[in-house]
């Protein structure tokens, strides 16, 4: 049975806060992207006119809960810089983003080729890939680990 503390909202702004960043876990997020419309030109084969991001895994619970839960920058809205979307759609009411914490979170792309992240590839810390079969996860904040790009 879950208990409620009541008085939480009582509590200083700074213990508060100190839980909120303490309640997140690391996860394993899958961030994809998915291009659709007419051909580019021939200099970039088999590229689309836009492109998508998009995430199987949900949305932090912590995000859920409450304004200021949300409001603290525990997670932060990324990787909406990949995307392509059409010049007559406004872009700040089309922007697609995944919920993440760049210090917590593993970034797992799968099969997807590492170029299409190039230009959020220096924000990304843990990285997850899989390729001809095989699944490696590269902490990509040690020295000397490959990088995203």
């Amino acid at each position: 049975m879950a208990t409620i503390f009541h008085r939480f909202p009582y509590l200083p702004w700074e213990l508060r806060a100190r839980i909120w960043e303490l309640s997140a876990e690391p996860r394993t997020v899958q961030v994809l992207t998915g291009e659709y419309g007419k051909p580019l030109s021939d200099a970039s084969v088999g590229k689309k006119e836009y492109k998508r991001v998009f995430s199987s895994t949900p949305m932090p619970a912590m995000l859920q809960v409450c304004r200021e839960s949300r409001n603290l920058g525990v997670y932060r809205q990324c990787f909406s810089e990949v995307e392509r979307i059409p010049d007559f759609v406004p872009k700040a009411s089309w922007r697609r983003y995944v919920w993440l914490n760049l210090d917590l979170d593993i970034i797992d792309i799968g099969m997807q080729d590492l170029r299409d992240l190039k230009l959020v590839a220096p924000s990304i810390k843990r990285l997850k890939l899989e390729r001809a079969g095989l699944t490696k996860s590269v902490p990509t904040s040690e020295p000397g680990a490959p990088r995203a790009a």
